[in-house]
């Protein structure tokens, strides 16, 4: 399954548009569920941590 995640990443990467940041962080010891749960916790920690930084910097 590795192999197949690495594969979409390079072709996700390979179309993604300047703006875009693609991320891959390999979950070796998870299972399924734990990888999906700690995947959408590292891409709202990836999303918001930028929007809460802007924001507090605009006092």
């Amino acid at each position: 399954m590795e192999r197949e995640v690495k594969e979409m990443y390079q072709k996700l990467n390979a179309k993604k548009k300047d703006n875009t940041a693609l991320y891959f962080q390999f979950l070796k010891d998870q299972n399924h569920a734990d990888a999906l749960l700690l995947a959408v916790y590292h891409a709202f920690e990836k999303l918001f941590s930028k929007k809460m930084i802007k924001f507090s910097s605009a006092k």
